[in-house]
């Protein structure tokens, strides 16, 4: 999320809660955390709780983070690129090889 999207954010919560009182200090310790967090997501959630709720919520009530990528899966994608680059000839020398070691190890 942006700063001005967390802006946003608490500028949406004092409209729907009137109660809720902004300080320039509230403010400065708010936005870097709510600037971690999924902009859509942190709506959505507001949305939500204004809807069963009558007192402000706490950051924590309204989180949402985005996905966080799965860096195995990266990984794998990574590897079968650069397999793919190999030619045949060396991909087939090197069944012939392992199948050789196999064999050698297994007597």
């Amino acid at each position: 999320m942006k700063r001005d999207e967390a802006i946003d954010v608490l500028e949406s919560i004092a409209a729907l809660y009137p109660n809720f009182e902004m300080t320039e200090r509230k403010g400065n310790l708010l936005i870097p955390v709510l600037m971690k967090m999924d902009y859509q997501g942190v709506l959505k959630q507001l949305s939500d709780y204004a809807a069963s709720n009558p007192f402000p919520p706490t950051i924590a009530a309204i989180a949402a983070y985005p996905p966080e990528g799965n860096p195995y899966l990266a990984r794998m994608k990574r590897w079968k690129e650069e397999a793919d680059n190999v030619p045949r000839e060396v991909k087939q020398r090197f069944r012939v090889q392992v199948q050789t070691l196999i064999k050698e190890k297994t007597k």
